[in-house]
C-alpha cells in the first residue's frame, strides 16, 4: 500500500542528535493542543501506538516527519513555526523545507536493504536479560524477531494486514546511548528483510526521540 510522508526540515539549524528530545520537548510545551506532536493526553495518560509524528536528523538538520493524517498538524506548525529553543539556545527558522510524497509501505517480492542511521533500540525489560543470556545465534534470534515485531507493530498502527510471512536478516554490533540519562544497550549496523519502509521512518523504542532511523541502501545489481 501507500502511505503519506511530510518532512519539514528546519533548514541551517544544525543539533546534535543527543539535543532531539530536547527539540521535541520545546515544540510540545508550545504546542500541547496538538496530541501528535506529544502523544499526551492529559493526566499522565498517553495515547500509545507508532508515532504519527517524529522528531530526526536529516543531512545534520533538524526535521519531522509526519504520516497520514498527522500531516495535517505538521502543516500548521510549519506556517506557525519561528524559532527552537535547544537548553537556552534560541535557534530562528529563517528557512523551511517541506517534502511530501507517496512511499510504499508492505510486503516486497524481494529483500531489501537498509542502516540503521541511529542506533535501534530493540529490547525491552522483558527480553534484555534472556538477550545476555544467549550465545551470539540466540541473540540474533531474538533481535530478528523483534525486528519483524516491529514491522508488525507499524502495520497494524497504519491498518496494515499483512498475509504473507516477514523474513529479516539482520547485520548488527551493540552499542550504547544515553537514554534519560541512563546507559541503554542499543544497535547498530544493516538488515535486510522483505518489506518496503519508507526512508527515514523509525523502528523500535524512542522512535518519536530520533532512534532506530532507517534509509534503505541501494545495492549494485
Amino acid at each position: 500500500m501507500e502511505i503519506d510522508i511530510l518532512i519539514l526540515k528546519l533548514e541551517n539549524n544544525l543539533i546534535n542528535r543527543r539535543d532531539i528530545p530536547k527539540l521535541r520537548g520545546f515544540i510540545a510545551d508550545k504546542y500541547p493542543q496538538y496530541v501528535d506532536l506529544h502523544n499526551h493526553i492529559g493526566n499522565d495518560a498517553y495515547k500509545y501506538g507508532y508515532p504519527m509524528i517524529q522528531y530526526k536528523i536529516i543531512d545534520k538538520t533538524p526535521a519531522l516527519i509526519a504520516i497520514n493524517e498527522a500531516i495535517n498538524t505538521l502543516t500548521k506548525l510549519s506556517f506557525d513555526l519561528k524559532e527552537i529553543d535547544i537548553n537556552g539556545d534560541i535557534k530562528n527558522i529563517n528557512e523551511k523545507k517541506l517534502i511530501i510524497k507517496k512511499e510504499e509501505f508492505g510486503i516486497s517480492e524481494k529483500p531489501i536493504k537498509y542502516l540503521f542511521e541511529s542506533p535501534w533500540m530493540a529490547l525491552n525489560q522483558n527480553n534484555y536479560k534472556r538477550y545476555l543470556s544467549q550465545n551470539e545465534k540466540g541473540k540474533n534470534e531474538i533481535l530478528t524477531k523483534v525486528l519483524v515485531g516491529n514491522l508488525l507493530s507499524v502495520s497494524k498502527s497504519l491498518s496494515y494486514f499483512i498475509q504473507e510471512r516477514i523474513n529479516a536478516k539482520l547485520d548488527l554490533t551493540q552499542c550504547t546511548v544515553n537514554f534519560k540519562n541512563q546507559a541503554m544497550l542499543a544497535f547498530k549496523g544493516n538488515f535486510k528483510t522483505n518489506f518496503y519502509i519508507p526512508d527515514y521512518l523509525g523502528l523500535g523504542k524512542s522512535v518519536s526521540r530520533g532512534f532506530g532511523v532507517i534509509k534503505r541502501i541501494e545495492e549494485k545489481q
